[in-house]
This record gives C-alpha cells, sequence and structure tokens, in this order.
C-alpha cells in the first residue's frame, strides 16, 4: 500500500497560492482606504471653499449693514445708500413685478442677438484672416482672439495632416478649429463682457425697455433701493451669461479638462 506523502515543492506552492489569496484582501483594503481618504481630502477642500465663499458674503453685508445703518462717512457717504434690508425688500416688490422682467428679457434678447451675429461674424472671419494673408477683417475682440488661436497652430500639424491626404475642410476641421478653440472661447468671453457694458450704456442714453434703462430711470427719480437692485441684477446677468460661454466652451473641449486634471496630478 503506498503512502500518500506530498511534495514539499507542493507544499510551498500552496502555501504561497494560500499567502496570495489572503493578501488579496488586504491590499484591496489598502486601496480602497486610500480612494477613501483622497475623495474625503477633495471633499473636505471643497467644503472649507465654500465655507470661505459663504463667510466672505456674509462679512461684506455685515459691513454694509453696519456702514448704512450708523451713516459712517469713509471714503462713501453711506448716508444715501440703502441698507441691504431695503434691497431685499425692494427685490422681493420686484419679484412680482411684470415690467422688471420685460426689462430684463428686452436685455437679455439684445445682448444674445448681437452675440450670436458676432460669433456668426466673427468666428468664420478670424479664421480666414489667421489661415489666408490676403484676407482682411476685425471683428474686436472675437475676431482677433480667433486669428490669434488659428496663427499660434503649430505648422508641424498642419504639414502631418496634408502629409496623410487630409484635404483642406479635413485640416479645417480637424486642425484648425479644435486648435483655436481655446482662444475663440476667451474671445467670446471677452466679447460677452464688452458687449454687456456696450448694451448698458446705450439703453441709458437711448432706450425704452431693459435692465439699463431701468436703472437710469431709478437713479433720475432718486430711488436709491431700485439702483441697488438693478446693479445687481445687470451683474448677475453678466455673471450668468459668462458661465454660459465657459460651460459651452468645456463642452466643446473636453480633451482641456483631461489635460488639467492630468497636469494638477
Amino acid at each position: 500500500m503506498r503512502s500518500s506523502t506530498v511534495s514539499p515543492r507542493l507544499l510551498a506552492a500552496d502555501t504561497q497560492g494560500s499567502n496570495h489569496v489572503l493578501r488579496c484582501p488586504r491590499r484591496v483594503h489598502h486601496l480602497l482606504g486610500a480612494l477613501w481618504r483622497a475623495c474625503l481630502g477633495r471633499r473636505t477642500t471643497a467644503v472649507v471653499r465654500l465655507c470661505r465663499r459663504v463667510c466672505g458674503l456674509g462679512l461684506f453685508f455685515l459691513f454694509w449693514h453696519l456702514m448704512t445703518t450708523y451713516e459712517v462717512t469713509f471714503y462713501v457717504r453711506f448716508l444715501n445708500i440703502p441698507g441691504p434690508v431695503e434691497v431685499l425688500a425692494e427685490m422681493a416688490k420686484l419679484a412680482t413685478s411684470a415690467l422688471f422682467y420685460t426689462h430684463i428679457l428686452t436685455s437679455l434678447e439684445r445682448i444674445y442677438l448681437g452675440f450670436v451675429l458676432a460669433v456668426c461674424l466673427g468666428i468664420p472671419c478670424g479664421i480666414l484672416v489667421g489661415w489666408s494673408r490676403p484676407m482682411a477683417g476685425a471683428f474686436f475682440p472675437i475676431v482677433l482672439n480667433t486669428i490669434h488661436g488659428v496663427e499660434g497652430i503649430d505648422t508641424t500639424l498642419i504639414r502631418a495632416a496634408t502629409s496623410l491626404g487630409a484635404t483642406r475642410w479635413a485640416i479645417l476641421r480637424e486642425v484648425i478649429l479644435p486648435g483655436a478653440l481655446p482662444s475663440i472661447v476667451t474671445g467670446l468671453s471677452v466679447g460677452m463682457g464688452v458687449s454687456w457694458i456696450c448694451l448698458i450704456s446705450a439703453e441709458m442714453v437711448a432706450g425704452q425697455y431693459g435692465i439699463g434703462y431701468y436703472t437710469w430711470t431709478a437713479y433720475g427719480v432718486v430711488k436709491y433701493p431700485s439702483i441697488v437692485v438693478g446693479m445687481l441684477t445687470i451683474g448677475l446677468l453678466g455673471m450668468g451669461s459668462s458661465v454660459l460661454v465657459y460651460v459651452v466652451g468645456a463642452r466643446l473641449m473636453p480633451w482641456r479638462q483631461r489635460f488639467e486634471k492630468e497636469h494638477d496630478r
């Protein structure tokens, strides 16, 4: 009868395999722990950043309230400046006013119609001027940023695409436009800011509707809470327009976000 003996090599291999099986959960545990600490660190950083912003706004409103309550005169005469409580009351009152929304919609219609027209004319003109020297034209600032973006593209990429048999339309679609997009989006952001400045100025000078006209009218009848509400509305609309341009630009350039994340690491 044969004795059932096991080779020492088999025992060693089995022992190593069992140790490997036992070590795998420990490695997974450490990996999950590292991922959790990283996520918690990012979340903590975001919470701290949010708390700083909220505290900053709170200190600003507290300073505003104290200066207007005690009518302090320090570089600025707070005697005629309404307090935050008055401004909030005026905002609540205007929230139910149909005429106020008419002013806002009129300004938005003007700004976006003009902006779309500038984009439709400025970007193609900038691409032609930047790509073909004989062309001439300028729509500041969209055209200039588009020209800068096209001229900044590495010519090696264009030559490489040409050597691979790409047509001029394919080069425009696959090389020129993606390479110039960062500068184009920058030009759109600047152009949006300039558009709001020009619009508000035009509505104050010669307008019957619009948020600029509303603010100027409030200034003419010395309604300080309405003036502050108009200023805040202009700021919020301008900020919202800039955020919209940023979001659209980020959607058009997904590779840029990946590059920034890898660069931050």
